[in-house]
C-alpha cells in the first residue's frame, strides 16, 4: 500500500519462478487483521497471467499445492 506504483513481485519475477520450476507460495504483511490477505485476489490473477497454475501450501512442514482456480477469493 505504499506510494512505489508497482507490484510485488514483478511480473518478471513471477515468469522467472514458473520457467525455473520453482514453486510459489504467498503471505500477508498486515498490521490489522481486516487487512489480512486484502490483495491476495489480485496477487492470485498476476500469478495465472504468469503461467502459474498451484499455490503451495504448508501445514507441518509438508507441502502440498491447491491450483489457483479454487481458491473462493480468487477474481476468478
Amino acid at each position: 500500500d505504499h506510494p512505489v506504483a508497482e507490484a510485488y513481485p514483478a511480473a518478471t519475477i513471477l515468469s522467472s519462478l514458473k520457467a525455473a520450476g520453482i514453486a510459489v507460495t504467498i503471505g500477508s504483511d498486515a498490521h490489522r487483521p481486516e487487512e489480512i490477505g486484502r490483495h491476495f485476489a489480485r496477487t492470485f490473477d498476476r500469478m495465472q497471467a504468469a503461467g502459474i497454475s498451484h499455490l503451495s501450501l504448508f501445514s507441518g512442514r509438508r507441502r502440498s499445492e491447491i491450483p489457483l482456480c479454487s481458491i473462493p477469493f480468487s477474481s476468478r
